[in-house]
C-alpha cells in the first residue's frame, strides 16, 4: 500500500509537472500567437512600406527623367536617393529575415514610417518645385524668343524707317534746290516787275501830262468859244465890210486847202495809230496764247527753268515794245503839240482877218473832232497799257502761286521728315525700353537661377540629412535585430 501511495504521489507529481508544462506550453503558445500576430502586422506594414517604396521609386524615376532633361546635377542626386532607398529596402529585408522580433521595435518602425512619409512629402514637393522650375524656364525661353522676334521686327522697321528718312531727305534736298531756283526766278521776276512798275509809273506821268495838256486845250477851246461869241457879235458889224473881204476869201480858200492837206496828214497818222493798235492787239493775242502756255507749263514743273527763261525773254520783248509804244506816244504827243502850235498860229492869222472867221469855226470843229479822236486813241492806249499791266501782274501772281506751291510741298516734305524723325525717336525709345526690359528679365533670370541653385543646395543638404537619418534608422534596426537574437 505504501508503494501504491508512493506511485500515486509520483504520478500526481508527474501530472502536476505535466500540467505545469502544459501551462508553460499554453503561455508559450499565447506568446507565439501574439508574436505571430505582430509578425503578420509587421509583414503587412512592410508590404505597405514596399508599396510606398515602389511608388517612391516610380516618382524618383520620373524625377530622374525630368531632372535629366533639365539639369545633370539632379540626376546624380536622384541616383544617390535611389541608392539610399535600396539600402533602406535591404535593411527592411534584413529586419524581416530576422528570427524573432520583440514588441520594443514597434516604435522604431513607426519612426521609419514617419520618416518615409516625410520623405514622400519632400519628394512630392521636390517634384512640384521641379515642375515649377521647368515651367518658369519654358516661360523664360518663350519670352526670350518673343523678345528676339520683337527685336528683329524692330530692326526691320528701323531699317525701313531709315530708308524712308533717307528718301525723304533726298526729296527734301531736291525740293529745297528747286525752291531755291524758284526763289531766284521769283526774285528776278520781282526785279522785272519793279522795273515795269517804274516804267508804268513813267507812263502814268506822261498820261497825266497829256491829260493836263488836254485840259489846257479844252480851256483854250472854251476861250475860243467865248471869242467865237465875241466874233459873232463882231460879224454883225463886219457884214458891211464883206465886199472888202471877198478878195481875201480866195486866200482863205487856199488856206482851207492847206488845212485839208493837214487833216489828210493827220488821218494818215491816225492810220499809223490804227496799225499800231492792231499790232498791240496781236501782242495781246500773243499774251493770251502765252497765258495758255503758262497754264500748260504749270503742269510741267520740270521744265520751269526753260519756261521762265522764255517768259523773261517775253517780258523783255514786251518791255521793248512798251518802250517803243511809249516813244510813239511821246512822238504823237509832240506831233499833237506841234499841230496845236500850228493851229494856234493859224488861229492867230485868222483872227487878223474877218474873212477867216467863218473858216475858223469849221477848222475849230474839225480840230475838236481830231482832238476827240486823239483822246480816244490815248484812252485806248491807256486801256492797253492797263491790260499789259494786268497781264504782267497775273504772270507775277502765277509765279508767286508756283513758288507758294513749292513752299507748301517743301513744308509738307519737311513735316513728313519731322514725323519720320519723331517715329524713329519713338522706335528708338521703345527699343531702349525693350532692351532695358530684356536686361531686367535677364537679371531676374540670373537671380532666379541663383535662387534655384540655392534651393537645390538646400535640397541636397536636406537629402543628406535624410540619408543620415535613414542610415541611423538602419543601424537602429540592425541593432534591434541583434539584441533580439
Amino acid at each position: 500500500m505504501q508503494k501504491a501511495r508512493l506511485g500515486e504521489a509520483v504520478l500526481q507529481t508527474k501530472v502536476a509537472e505535466m500540467n505545469a508544462s502544459t501551462r508553460e506550453l499554453k503561455g508559450k503558445l499565447l506568446d507565439s500567437s501574439c508574436a505571430e500576430g505582430q509578425l503578420r502586422d509587421k509583414e503587412s506594414h512592410i508590404e505597405t512600406l514596399r508599396g510606398q517604396l515602389a511608388r517612391q521609386n516610380e516618382e524618383i524615376e520620373t524625377l530622374k527623367q525630368e531632372m535629366g532633361r533639365n539639369n545633370r546635377r539632379l540626376r546624380n542626386e536622384i541616383g544617390t536617393l535611389l541608392y539610399k532607398n535600396n539600402s533602406l529596402t535591404a535593411a527592411i529585408r534584413a529586419i524581416k529575415e530576422g528570427p524573432q522580433v520583440s514588441c520594443q521595435t514597434d516604435s522604431s518602425w513607426f519612426t521609419v514610417s514617419d520618416e518615409l512619409a516625410t520623405l514622400k512629402k519632400e519628394n512630392a514637393q521636390l517634384a512640384q518645385d521641379l515642375d515649377a522650375v521647368r515651367m518658369t524656364k519654358a516661360d523664360v525661353v518663350l519670352k526670350f524668343n518673343e523678345s528676339r522676334a520683337d527685336l528683329a521686327m524692330c530692326k526691320e522697321e528701323c531699317s525701313g524707317l531709315r530708308t524712308a528718312t533717307a528718301n525723304a531727305q533726298r526729296r527734301n534736298t531736291h525740293l529745297q534746290r528747286s525752291l531755291a531756283q524758284a526763289k531766284e526766278t521769283a526774285d528776278k521776276e520781282e526785279q522785272q516787275r519793279v522795273a515795269l512798275e517804274g516804267k508804268i509809273h513813267d507812263l502814268e506821268g506822261t498820261k497825266l501830262k497829256l491829260e493836263y495838256l488836254l485840259e489846257r486845250s479844252r480851256q483854250r477851246e472854251a476861250g475860243m468859244s467865248r471869242e467865237q461869241k465875241e466874233l459873232s457879235s463882231r460879224l454883225e458889224l463886219l457884214t458891211k465890210r464883206e465886199d472888202e473881204v471877198n478878195g481875201r476869201i480866195v486866200a482863205s480858200h487856199t488856206l482851207q486847202e492847206d488845212l485839208v492837206k493837214a487833216m489828210q496828214q493827220q488821218r494818215q497818222s491816225s492810220g499809223v495809230v490804227q496799225k499800231r493798235e492792231e499790232s498791240i492787239q496781236q501782242m495781246m493775242a500773243e499774251t493770251d496764247e502765252r497765258r495758255a502756255e503758262v497754264a500748260v507749263r504749270e503742269k510741267q514743273l520740270r521744265q520751269r527753268e526753260v519756261e521762265m527763261r522764255d517768259l523773261e525773254e517775253h517780258h523783255r520783248v514786251t518791255i521793248n515794245e512798251l518802250k517803243k509804244q511809249i516813244n510813239d506816244v511821246k512822238r504823237q504827243s509832240t506831233d499833237a503839240e506841234a499841230e496845236r502850235d500850228t493851229v494856234r498860229k493859224e488861229i492867230i492869222t485868222l483872227r487878223g482877218t474877218s474873212g477867216r472867221l467863218m473858216t475858223e469855226t469849221s477848222d475849230i470843229a474839225s480840230l475838236r473832232v481830231s482832238l476827240q479822236e486823239k483822246e480816244l486813241i490815248i484812252a485806248e492806249l491807256s486801256a492797253k497799257l492797263a491790260r499789259v499791266e494786268e497781264h504782267s501782274i497775273s504772270v507775277a501772281l502765277n509765279h508767286q502761286e508756283d513758288v507758294q506751291r513749292l513752299e507748301e510741298q517743301t513744308r509738307i516734305v519737311a513735316g513728313k521728315s519731322v514725323a519720320t524723325q519723331r517715329e524713329l525717336s519713338e522706335w528708338r525709345e521703345r527699343l531702349v525700353d525693350r532692351e532695358k526690359a530684356l536686361s531686367e528679365d535677364m537679371s531676374n533670370l540670373g537671380e532666379r537661377e541663383i535662387a534655384l541653385k540655392d534651393q537645390s543646395a538646400a535640397l541636397q543638404r536636406e537629402r543628406e540629412e535624410l540619408e543620415k537619418r535613414i542610415h541611423e534608422l538602419g543601424r537602429m534596426g540592425n541593432k534591434g535585430g541583434v539584441g533580439v537574437l
